[in-house]
């Protein structure tokens, strides 16, 4: 810890801030990379292998997405009535200028 902080002072003194800085972000650890691809189950429980991580994948994109909505019927009908006619773009072009 102490050769650490006297590696510091040496490198400011030198007013090299690139290394000072690589320095204290070596001594306090933010410069290590964390592991981002550990996935735990409900139970926080590390899952290890492809298969279960797949599993756990579907498993929470299938409660992302989830609708417990009906299905709507006649969707054609609204789809015909809520369709834009050429006489209405042509009006909407002349009204625009």
């Amino acid at each position: 810890m102490e050769q650490n902080c006297r590696e510091i002072e040496d490198v400011a003194a030198r007013y090299d801030n690139f290394n000072l800085h690589e320095k204290i972000k070596e001594m306090t650890g933010l410069g290590r990379q964390r592991l981002q691809d550990i996935l735990k189950n409900k139970d926080s429980n590390i899952i290890i292998y492809l298969p279960a991580k797949l599993k756990l994948w579907e498993e929470y994109i299938r409660e992302l997405f989830y609708d417990a909505r009906a299905e709507r019927e006649n969707t054609t009908e609204l789809a015909e009535e809520f369709r834009t006619t050429n006489q209405e773009i042509v009006f909407a072009i002349r009204n625009a200028k």
